[in-house]
Protein backbone atom coordinates (compact mmCIF):
# COMPACT_ATOMS: atom_id res chain seq x y z
CA UNK A 1 0.00 0.00 0.00
CA UNK A 2 2.86 2.39 0.78
CA UNK A 3 4.44 2.02 -2.26
CA UNK A 4 1.36 2.17 -4.02
CA UNK A 5 1.00 5.95 -2.37
CA UNK A 6 4.43 6.73 -2.78
CA UNK A 7 3.88 6.67 -6.49
CA UNK A 8 1.15 9.32 -6.13
CA UNK A 9 3.37 11.83 -4.79
CA UNK A 10 4.06 14.11 -7.83
CA UNK A 11 0.06 14.39 -8.61
CA UNK A 12 -0.60 16.88 -5.85
CA UNK A 13 3.06 18.62 -6.72
CA UNK A 14 2.51 19.48 -10.64
CA UNK A 15 -0.03 22.04 -10.92
CA UNK A 16 -0.34 23.68 -14.89
CA UNK A 17 -0.59 27.35 -15.17
CA UNK A 18 -2.29 29.64 -17.59
CA UNK A 19 -0.05 32.36 -18.53
CA UNK A 20 -1.40 35.11 -21.12
CA UNK A 21 -1.69 34.00 -25.01
CA UNK A 22 -2.34 30.46 -23.69
CA UNK A 23 1.48 29.33 -22.89
CA UNK A 24 1.50 26.92 -20.02
CA UNK A 25 4.04 26.09 -17.80
CA UNK A 26 4.15 23.49 -15.32
CA UNK A 27 5.53 23.79 -11.79
CA UNK A 28 5.96 21.55 -8.82
CA UNK A 29 3.06 23.60 -6.08
CA UNK A 30 3.74 21.00 -2.88
CA UNK A 31 5.82 17.89 -1.89
CA UNK A 32 9.75 16.65 -1.96
CA UNK A 33 8.87 13.36 -3.80
CA UNK A 34 9.38 12.04 -0.37
CA UNK A 35 6.55 10.57 1.49
CA UNK A 36 5.59 11.15 5.26
CA UNK A 37 4.72 14.13 7.11
CA UNK A 38 7.50 16.70 8.29
CA UNK A 39 5.62 19.67 10.13
CA UNK A 40 3.40 21.99 9.23
CA UNK A 41 3.17 26.16 8.63
CA UNK A 42 6.30 25.51 6.05
CA UNK A 43 6.38 26.10 2.44
CA UNK A 44 4.27 23.30 0.63
CA UNK A 45 7.32 22.84 -1.71
CA UNK A 46 9.53 21.66 1.65
CA UNK A 47 6.63 19.28 2.73
CA UNK A 48 6.61 15.52 2.95
CA UNK A 49 3.18 14.45 1.37
CA UNK A 50 1.29 11.17 0.38
CA UNK A 51 -1.74 12.99 -1.72
CA UNK A 52 -4.22 11.34 -3.51
CA UNK A 53 -7.22 13.39 -4.33
CA UNK A 54 -7.55 17.19 -4.09
CA UNK A 55 -9.99 19.72 -4.39
CA UNK A 56 -9.78 23.66 -3.81
CA UNK A 57 -11.88 26.89 -2.94
CA UNK A 58 -13.17 29.80 -4.41
CA UNK A 59 -10.24 31.63 -2.57
CA UNK A 60 -7.78 29.35 -4.11
CA UNK A 61 -7.07 27.32 -0.86
CA UNK A 62 -5.89 23.79 -1.77
CA UNK A 63 -7.14 20.92 0.15
CA UNK A 64 -6.22 17.27 -0.19
CA UNK A 65 -5.68 13.74 0.92
CA UNK A 66 -2.65 12.99 2.78
CA UNK A 67 -2.63 9.34 3.50
CA UNK A 68 -2.91 7.60 6.15
CA UNK A 69 -4.60 10.05 8.53
CA UNK A 70 -4.55 13.59 7.51
CA UNK A 71 -6.20 16.08 5.76
CA UNK A 72 -3.66 19.08 4.54
CA UNK A 73 -4.51 22.54 3.48
CA UNK A 74 -2.23 24.59 1.41
CA UNK A 75 -2.56 28.27 1.18
CA UNK A 76 -2.83 30.78 -1.58
CA UNK A 77 0.51 32.35 0.20
CA UNK A 78 2.12 28.68 -0.79
CA UNK A 79 2.10 27.99 3.30
CA UNK A 80 0.96 24.23 4.32
CA UNK A 81 -0.98 23.13 7.48
CA UNK A 82 -2.97 20.23 8.70
CA UNK A 83 -6.75 20.70 8.37
CA UNK A 84 -8.03 17.95 9.52
CA UNK A 85 -6.62 14.27 11.75
CA UNK A 86 -4.14 13.07 13.49
CA UNK A 87 -0.64 11.03 13.14
CA UNK A 88 -2.87 8.00 14.43
CA UNK A 89 -5.87 6.74 12.32
CA UNK A 90 -8.84 6.15 13.76
CA UNK A 91 -12.78 7.59 14.03
CA UNK A 92 -12.82 10.19 16.82
CA UNK A 93 -13.56 14.07 17.16
CA UNK A 94 -16.95 14.28 16.02
CA UNK A 95 -18.77 17.79 17.24
CA UNK A 96 -15.15 19.23 17.87
CA UNK A 97 -12.17 20.73 16.38
CA UNK A 98 -10.93 18.64 12.86
CA UNK A 99 -7.34 18.57 14.02
CA UNK A 100 -8.04 16.92 16.69
CA UNK A 101 -9.85 14.28 15.07
CA UNK A 102 -8.91 10.77 14.25
CA UNK A 103 -9.50 9.76 10.59
CA UNK A 104 -8.69 6.84 8.72
CA UNK A 105 -7.45 6.80 4.94
CA UNK A 106 -9.30 9.88 3.58
CA UNK A 107 -10.59 9.89 0.06
CA UNK A 108 -13.04 11.77 -2.53
CA UNK A 109 -12.65 15.11 -1.32
CA UNK A 110 -14.40 18.29 -1.91
CA UNK A 111 -15.09 21.50 -0.96
CA UNK A 112 -18.72 23.94 -1.51
CA UNK A 113 -19.10 27.09 -1.78
CA UNK A 114 -19.45 28.12 1.84
CA UNK A 115 -15.98 26.36 2.64
CA UNK A 116 -18.03 23.31 3.91
CA UNK A 117 -15.13 20.26 3.13
CA UNK A 118 -16.39 16.85 2.54
CA UNK A 119 -14.50 13.16 2.81
CA UNK A 120 -14.76 9.65 2.67
CA UNK A 121 -13.34 8.56 5.89
CA UNK A 122 -12.43 5.19 5.42
CA UNK A 123 -14.16 3.99 8.54
CA UNK A 124 -17.18 4.04 6.36
CA UNK A 125 -18.17 6.88 7.19
CA UNK A 126 -19.20 10.69 4.90
CA UNK A 127 -17.60 13.37 7.52
CA UNK A 128 -17.97 16.78 6.94
CA UNK A 129 -15.47 19.71 8.24
CA UNK A 130 -17.39 23.34 8.15
CA UNK A 131 -15.94 26.63 7.40
CA UNK A 132 -15.23 27.16 11.40
CA UNK A 133 -12.75 23.54 11.82
CA UNK A 134 -15.56 21.43 13.27
CA UNK A 135 -15.79 17.97 12.36
CA UNK A 136 -19.13 15.98 11.94
CA UNK A 137 -20.57 12.81 10.62
CA UNK A 138 -22.91 13.15 7.41
CA UNK A 139 -23.58 9.87 6.62
CA UNK A 140 -22.66 5.90 7.33
CA UNK A 141 -21.38 3.56 4.41
CA UNK A 142 -22.80 0.00 4.99
CA UNK A 143 -20.58 -2.93 5.40
CA UNK A 144 -22.81 -4.72 4.04
CA UNK A 145 -25.79 -4.17 2.01
CA UNK A 146 -26.75 -1.29 -0.30
CA UNK A 147 -28.65 2.02 0.27
CA UNK A 148 -31.55 2.71 2.45
CA UNK A 149 -33.43 5.14 2.23
CA UNK A 150 -34.94 8.15 -0.03
CA UNK A 151 -36.46 11.13 1.88
CA UNK A 152 -34.84 10.77 5.23
CA UNK A 153 -32.22 11.77 7.66
CA UNK A 154 -28.88 11.61 5.67
CA UNK A 155 -27.83 10.41 9.22
CA UNK A 156 -30.00 7.92 9.76
CA UNK A 157 -29.62 6.43 6.08
CA UNK A 158 -26.97 3.61 4.82
CA UNK A 159 -24.76 4.02 1.63
CA UNK A 160 -23.95 1.24 -0.18
CA UNK A 161 -19.99 1.82 -1.17
CA UNK A 162 -18.99 5.68 -2.03
CA UNK A 163 -16.77 6.00 -5.14
CA UNK A 164 -17.09 9.84 -5.13
CA UNK A 165 -18.39 13.09 -4.01
CA UNK A 166 -18.89 16.12 -5.44
CA UNK A 167 -20.92 19.55 -4.38
CA UNK A 168 -22.83 21.83 -6.61
CA UNK A 169 -23.31 25.52 -6.37
CA UNK A 170 -26.09 25.71 -4.22
CA UNK A 171 -24.05 23.43 -1.80
CA UNK A 172 -26.17 20.05 -2.17
CA UNK A 173 -23.61 17.00 -2.07
CA UNK A 174 -23.57 13.67 -4.58
CA UNK A 175 -22.64 10.79 -3.68
CA UNK A 176 -21.43 7.50 -6.65
CA UNK A 177 -23.04 4.38 -4.58
CA UNK A 178 -21.22 2.01 -6.75
CA UNK A 179 -23.06 -1.01 -5.16
CA UNK A 180 -26.21 0.52 -4.98
CA UNK A 181 -26.08 1.48 -8.70
CA UNK A 182 -27.11 5.68 -7.67
CA UNK A 183 -26.04 8.68 -7.26
CA UNK A 184 -27.45 10.16 -4.38
CA UNK A 185 -28.19 13.75 -3.08
CA UNK A 186 -27.70 14.89 0.32
CA UNK A 187 -29.49 18.14 0.77
CA UNK A 188 -28.53 21.15 2.40
CA UNK A 189 -31.12 20.42 5.15
CA UNK A 190 -29.37 17.04 5.36
CA UNK A 191 -32.34 14.85 3.96
CA UNK A 192 -31.11 12.59 0.97
CA UNK A 193 -32.68 11.24 -2.14
CA UNK A 194 -31.83 9.20 -5.11
CA UNK A 195 -30.18 11.91 -8.41
CA UNK A 196 -29.86 8.70 -10.62
CA UNK A 197 -29.77 5.43 -11.21
CA UNK A 198 -32.77 3.12 -10.23
CA UNK A 199 -31.04 0.18 -8.73
CA UNK A 200 -29.65 -1.83 -11.13
CA UNK A 201 -26.98 -2.55 -13.56
CA UNK A 202 -26.56 -1.55 -16.92
CA UNK A 203 -26.20 1.17 -19.56
CA UNK A 204 -27.49 4.79 -19.44
CA UNK A 205 -29.60 5.53 -22.33
CA UNK A 206 -29.52 9.25 -23.77
CA UNK A 207 -32.87 10.92 -22.91
CA UNK A 208 -33.84 8.69 -19.99
CA UNK A 209 -34.79 9.79 -16.86
CA UNK A 210 -31.79 9.94 -14.51
CA UNK A 211 -33.88 8.34 -11.81
CA UNK A 212 -34.66 5.37 -13.67
CA UNK A 213 -31.37 4.70 -15.30
CA UNK A 214 -29.17 2.03 -15.35
CA UNK A 215 -25.84 2.16 -14.28
CA UNK A 216 -23.65 -0.29 -14.62
CA UNK A 217 -20.62 0.78 -12.33
CA UNK A 218 -17.94 -1.90 -13.37
CA UNK A 219 -14.85 0.21 -13.73
CA UNK A 220 -14.05 3.71 -11.60
CA UNK A 221 -16.36 6.49 -11.34
CA UNK A 222 -15.84 9.70 -10.84
CA UNK A 223 -18.39 12.63 -10.66
CA UNK A 224 -18.62 16.36 -10.95
CA UNK A 225 -20.64 19.21 -11.28
CA UNK A 226 -20.61 22.91 -13.01
CA UNK A 227 -21.83 25.78 -12.12
CA UNK A 228 -24.69 25.53 -13.95
CA UNK A 229 -25.58 22.29 -11.57
CA UNK A 230 -25.24 20.06 -14.10
CA UNK A 231 -23.63 16.35 -12.58
CA UNK A 232 -21.03 14.90 -14.94
CA UNK A 233 -20.37 10.89 -14.28
CA UNK A 234 -17.94 8.86 -15.76
CA UNK A 235 -18.93 5.30 -15.82
CA UNK A 236 -17.83 2.36 -17.67
CA UNK A 237 -15.54 3.89 -20.60
CA UNK A 238 -18.56 6.93 -20.83
CA UNK A 239 -18.70 10.00 -19.65
CA UNK A 240 -22.31 10.93 -18.93
CA UNK A 241 -23.69 14.38 -18.28
CA UNK A 242 -27.20 14.81 -16.30
CA UNK A 243 -28.80 18.09 -16.74
CA UNK A 244 -30.75 20.11 -14.04
CA UNK A 245 -33.84 18.92 -15.44
CA UNK A 246 -33.11 15.48 -14.60
CA UNK A 247 -31.89 13.88 -18.40
CA UNK A 248 -29.21 11.95 -19.12
CA UNK A 249 -27.35 12.52 -22.51
CA UNK A 250 -23.70 10.85 -23.64
CA UNK A 251 -21.17 13.36 -22.64
CA UNK A 252 -18.16 11.53 -23.82
CA UNK A 253 -16.54 8.11 -24.55
CA UNK A 254 -17.15 5.42 -27.49
CA UNK A 255 -17.77 2.51 -24.83
CA UNK A 256 -14.38 1.12 -25.20
CA UNK A 257 -11.29 0.80 -24.16
CA UNK A 258 -8.58 2.66 -25.10
CA UNK A 259 -7.42 6.28 -25.77
CA UNK A 260 -8.00 8.67 -28.38
CA UNK A 261 -7.34 12.63 -28.68
CA UNK A 262 -8.06 15.90 -31.26
CA UNK A 263 -11.22 13.95 -31.91
CA UNK A 264 -15.29 14.50 -30.72
CA UNK A 265 -15.31 13.55 -26.95
CA UNK A 266 -18.12 11.29 -27.95
CA UNK A 267 -16.24 9.86 -30.43
CA UNK A 268 -12.82 9.14 -28.10
CA UNK A 269 -11.66 6.26 -26.03
CA UNK A 270 -12.00 7.06 -22.57
CA UNK A 271 -10.06 5.10 -19.63
CA UNK A 272 -10.34 6.69 -16.39
CA UNK A 273 -8.74 5.21 -13.80
CA UNK A 274 -8.16 8.83 -11.51
CA UNK A 275 -10.83 11.77 -10.67
CA UNK A 276 -12.26 14.00 -12.87
CA UNK A 277 -13.75 17.84 -12.27
CA UNK A 278 -14.43 20.85 -13.96
CA UNK A 279 -13.79 24.55 -13.94
CA UNK A 280 -15.97 27.91 -14.36
CA UNK A 281 -16.05 28.10 -18.09
CA UNK A 282 -16.85 24.63 -18.95
CA UNK A 283 -13.69 22.47 -19.70
CA UNK A 284 -13.81 19.23 -18.25
CA UNK A 285 -10.30 17.03 -17.24
CA UNK A 286 -9.85 13.74 -17.06
CA UNK A 287 -7.15 12.31 -14.68
CA UNK A 288 -5.43 9.44 -17.02
CA UNK A 289 -3.34 6.93 -15.70
CA UNK A 290 -0.55 6.13 -15.90
CA UNK A 291 0.97 9.74 -17.13
CA UNK A 292 -1.83 12.09 -19.20
CA UNK A 293 -4.35 14.61 -17.53
CA UNK A 294 -6.81 15.32 -20.80
CA UNK A 295 -8.95 17.58 -20.99
CA UNK A 296 -12.52 17.83 -22.88
CA UNK A 297 -13.65 22.08 -24.09
CA UNK A 298 -16.51 23.16 -24.72
CA UNK A 299 -16.38 23.04 -28.30
CA UNK A 300 -16.70 18.71 -27.39
CA UNK A 301 -13.01 18.09 -28.44
CA UNK A 302 -11.04 15.83 -26.44
CA UNK A 303 -7.12 16.92 -26.47
CA UNK A 304 -4.31 15.61 -23.87
CA UNK A 305 -3.88 18.18 -21.59
CA UNK A 306 -0.43 17.70 -19.65
CA UNK A 307 1.82 14.29 -19.63
CA UNK A 308 4.04 12.83 -21.76
CA UNK A 309 1.91 9.24 -21.88
CA UNK A 310 5.07 7.27 -23.84
CA UNK A 311 7.45 7.50 -20.53
CA UNK A 312 6.33 7.85 -16.82
CA UNK A 313 7.83 9.63 -14.34
CA UNK A 314 8.99 13.17 -12.96
CA UNK A 315 10.00 15.74 -14.95
CA UNK A 316 9.58 18.54 -16.85
CA UNK A 317 9.03 21.51 -14.43
CA UNK A 318 9.28 25.21 -16.16
CA UNK A 319 8.44 23.56 -19.56
CA UNK A 320 5.15 23.02 -21.06
CA UNK A 321 2.57 20.52 -19.11
CA UNK A 322 2.30 18.46 -22.40
CA UNK A 323 5.79 17.46 -22.56
CA UNK A 324 6.38 16.65 -18.72
CA UNK A 325 6.05 13.04 -16.93
CA UNK A 326 4.16 11.76 -14.43
CA UNK A 327 4.09 8.80 -12.40
CA UNK A 328 0.09 8.42 -11.97
CA UNK A 329 -2.17 11.01 -12.35
CA UNK A 330 -4.95 10.89 -10.08
CA UNK A 331 -6.61 13.77 -8.59
CA UNK A 332 -6.64 17.23 -10.40
CA UNK A 333 -8.37 20.70 -9.27
CA UNK A 334 -8.79 23.38 -11.60
CA UNK A 335 -8.83 27.06 -10.03
CA UNK A 336 -10.94 30.07 -10.82
CA UNK A 337 -8.41 31.41 -13.03
CA UNK A 338 -7.48 29.00 -15.24
CA UNK A 339 -4.70 27.27 -13.34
Amino acid sequence: MLKTILTLLSILSLCCIALPGNAQIITTYAGTGVGGYNGDSIAATTAQISPTMVCIDDSENLYFCDVPSRIRKISRAGIIYTYAGLADTGYTGDNGPATAAKLKIPAYICVDKKNNVYFLDGNSYIRKINRYGIINTVARVAVTGSYCCDSMAAAAATIGTVQGLATDTACNLYIADMRSHRVLKIDTAGMITTFAGGGSGGRMTDGTVATVARLSYSSSISICCDKKGNLFLYDSFYVYKINTAGTVSRFAGDGTYGYSEDVPATAAKIVLYGRMSIDTTGNLYIADQPGRLRKIRPDGIIVRYAGDSAVRGFAGDGGHPSAAQFNYVYGVAPNNKGN
